[in-house]
């Protein structure tokens, strides 16, 4: 093994540390906020969904200027729609209210993500509501789904969702 190789390996392993750490402090942070909000659980989306984005993002080293918020599509209906976040062609994001199911919300983002340019489309299609993640690679045709309180035991396994 090469110096140049030991040291990506080295750097891989410490910025996984590093990210689970910042995992940990998000599970910390967005329980509590779940927790405040429980009376208000119908307009919890709406008032958290893009701060819950920008942190979960920051965890892979996105800042705001590389996620596009409410980024307007037009599907097949001819309506326009709007994705919740799209991260620089890396991951389109629909978050959904607490206690909502992701099947619909996974199905709402498929259909959007048909609508955007080849060149947009993202490799990693994400869907929360905000206790439950479900991160697919569309690339790769794998799918984890996993808890908030799990979240940080997936870090590994959802590293190369960085800014291109």
């Amino acid at each position: 093994m090469s110096a140049s190789e030991v040291f990506r390996a080295l750097w891989a392993i410490h910025s996984d540390h590093k990210a689970k750490a910042q995992a940990i402090a998000f599970v910390e942070k967005w329980r509590t906020k779940l927790r405040e909000g429980a009376k208000e659980l119908s307009s919890f989306e709406k008032q958290h969904d893009q701060e819950f984005v920008r942190d979960f993002l920051a965890i892979f080293g996105f800042d705001a200027s590389n996620i596009d918020f409410q980024k307007a599509v037009k599907p097949k209906t001819g309506r326009t729609m709007w994705i919740d976040a799209l991260a620089h062609n890396v991951a389109a994001i629909e978050v959904k209210s607490p206690g909502r199911g992701l099947d619909d919300a996974e199905t709402q983002l498929k259909k959007y993500i048909r609508s955007l340019d080849k060149a947009e489309r993202p490799r990693y299609r994400i869907v929360s509501n905000f206790e439950h993640f479900r991160v697919c690679d569309i690339h790769a045709d794998k799918q984890i789904d996993f808890s908030l309180e799990e979240f940080p035991n997936y870090i590994e396994q959802l590293h190369d969702i960085t800014p291109s």
